[in-house]
């Protein structure tokens, strides 16, 4: 019995010393901008046809926009920069507008159903 044991143990020891360490890969996750970040693109818009305001807030990290009254909806990080995509039934692309010279944000650019609406800060 003992030398059944001790076999089993070499066998045990043998296996761990010569086994290969398995690499895991991470899973990727599309990266929210620091939330931080996010509060330049905060603030109403006045937007220019359509409806009259489209409001930029923050919560839990994430942007949500709302035209006029009709709710909030979460706006979607896209690949280009300072764009984003709602969440609404609409699925309206905003790509936000900077100053030349100050690279702050001062309006918005909304794709609706094949409409371009501006919007400024």
């Amino acid at each position: 019995m003992k030398k059944v044991i001790f076999i089993a143990l070499c066998i045990g020891a043998y296996i761990s010393i010569s086994a290969k360490p398995i690499l895991v890969k991470k899973p990727i996750f599309q990266k929210q901008i620091i939330a931080d970040s996010l509060d330049e693109f905060l603030g109403d818009y006045k937007m220019n046809e359509y409806f009259a305001v489209y409001k930029v807030t923050k919560d839990g990290g994430f942007l949500y926009g709302e035209a006029d009254s009709y709710g909030n909806n979460k706006l979607l990080k896209q690949k280009n920069v300072d764009t984003y995509v709602s969440t609404s039934s609409y699925g309206s692309t905003i790509i936000f507008t900077r100053d030349a010279t100050t690279k702050k944000v001062t309006g918005l650019k909304m794709l609706l159903q094949g409409n371009e609406v501006i919007g400024t800060k």
